[in-house]
């Protein structure tokens, strides 16, 4: 779960360099096979940060009320030095995107402010719809990953427990972070909604429900008597 979840905030984290770029640079787009570049370095990032307890640093174990197996935060293994490695996955794993998100989107709020005027128009209202759109994957993604991150922590260094039920809610809020992207997506992509409304056989609202009138063409013939 440690990889998905690390794939998860890299993911998010291109895509707010993305817009960025997209912002500061409209007139450059970043081509199909740059596309397959970054999503396949991004997974290859989450993967690696999981490795090292199949090493020797840090350990893998079960999560709160065994939910699923992820990297142990809660064992002090002087032996395969636990401490280390969580704090090196903290950094690299939240820390570390979460600043570059900030900083990316830092940087499209300034440049948005200088061209407001400029990016009046249609194209200008799309680009910042996407821009909301990751924006809020982004938030969704804290919320879901910010207690589970920080319990962890709390957990490993100041020996911080949580009992009962109350230990598996950070997991299941982490796990619950693949349901909010489709729900964003869908309120703000009209395309992808017209897709989900055609694939389920409903009518789209805007289409006409009776057929229009075609205007009739008359001959008439003229004859002219002498």
């Amino acid at each position: 779960m440690s990889s998905l979840g690390l794939s998860s905030i890299g993911h998010l984290t291109v895509l707010a360099i993305e817009r960025w770029f997209m912002i500061v640079k409209p007139m450059q787009t970043l081509s199909v096979k740059s596309s397959l570049f970054l999503a396949a370095g991004v997974w290859i990032y989450g993967i690696s940060l999981s490795l090292p307890p199949l090493i020797g640093w840090g350990k893998f174990g079960y999560e709160a009320a065994n939910i699923s197996c992820s990297v142990s935060w809660e064992l002090h293994d002087p032996s395969t030095n636990t401490d280390t490695y969580i704090a090196f996955l903290f950094f690299f794993g939240f820390i570390a995107p979460v600043t570059l998100i900030c900083f990316s989107y830092t940087g499209i709020v300034r440049t948005l402010k200088k061209v407001k005027k400029r990016t009046a128009g249609a194209a200008g209202k799309r680009e910042r719809q996407v821009t909301l759109m990751v924006a809020l994957m982004i938030i969704a993604f804290l919320f879901a990953w910010t207690p589970y991150a920080t319990f962890a922590l709390a957990s490993q260094y100041f020996s911080y427990q949580l009992t009962g039920l109350i230990a598996a809610v950070p997991s299941v809020l982490a796990k619950s972070s693949i349901c909010y992207n489709p729900i964003i997506y869908a309120g703000l992509n009209p395309q992808f909604r017209k897709s989900v409304k055609k694939m389920f056989g409903c009518k789209d609202s805007q289409q006409k429900t009776g057929r229009e009138a075609k205007p009739s063409t008359v001959q008439i013939n003229v004859t002219t008597k002498v």
